[in-house]
């Protein structure tokens, strides 16, 4: 009867270690998470990231075109960080052509390139925007990065950033609206637009 018991007491202890290393590990490991997640999310260690553009792959094999709708909607005045206002979408005049570069995480790779398919939490989509196509002065950078479910829903629960052409101050950033304006129309491909990556045939089809 004692050997019963004691071998009961045995499973009974190694059960509930079990289960607590199990807690503590998944309890650490949100912690982790979530302490990397509020890093990042700092003005500062995302500016560092929109720095580091160049290493990550880029989309777009020349400069692309942008439509001037899409010009005036992707633009925010210099003058307060964090407030947009009103069309004063460059630091030169609003008329004339602007093109743009696209480069992407590691994690969001496959989803570009693959129309249709979603993005994983934490993808980057950055946009390196020009006054031409020599791939000079970046006037602005706009940037989407996918957030956890629920962050942004009725928008792919993106977050969108605008940063200064020097990557030095992060001018709008958040659920903001003008930017959803556009990409609301392109739902199937997980709100990304991926124009950039069209042929002139299909571009032709739309």
């Amino acid at each position: 009867m004692k050997k019963r018991i004691l071998a009961f007491g045995v499973a009974a202890g190694l059960v509930a270690l079990g289960f607590g290393h199990t807690t503590l590990s998944q309890e650490f490991g949100f912690l982790r998470s979530k302490t990397r997640d509020k890093n990042f999310l700092s003005d500062e260690k995302f500016l560092e990231m929109v720095r580091t553009y160049r290493g990550m792959y880029r989309v777009t094999e020349k400069p692309y075109l942008m439509h001037l709708d899409v010009q005036v909607r992707c633009n925010f005045s210099l003058s307060e960080p964090g407030k947009p206002i009103p069309p004063d979408p460059f630091k030169s005049s609003i008329h004339g052509d602007r093109y743009c570069d696209v480069f992407v995480s590691d994690d969001a790779k496959e989803p570009i390139q693959n129309a249709g398919k979603t993005y994983p939490v934490g993808s980057v989509i950055i946009k390196a925007k020009y006054p031409d196509d020599k791939r000079g002065n970046i006037e602005l950078f706009t940037v989407m990065r996918k957030r956890e479910a629920g962050y942004f829903p009725d928008h792919g629960d993106w977050e969108f950033t605008v940063v200064d052409g020097e990557a030095k101050r992060v001018l709008s950033r958040g659920r903001i609206e003008s930017c959803t304006d556009c990409h609301d129309g392109y739902q199937n491909t997980d709100f990304v637009t991926r124009v950039y990556l069209q042929t002139q045939e299909e571009r032709e089809r739309m």
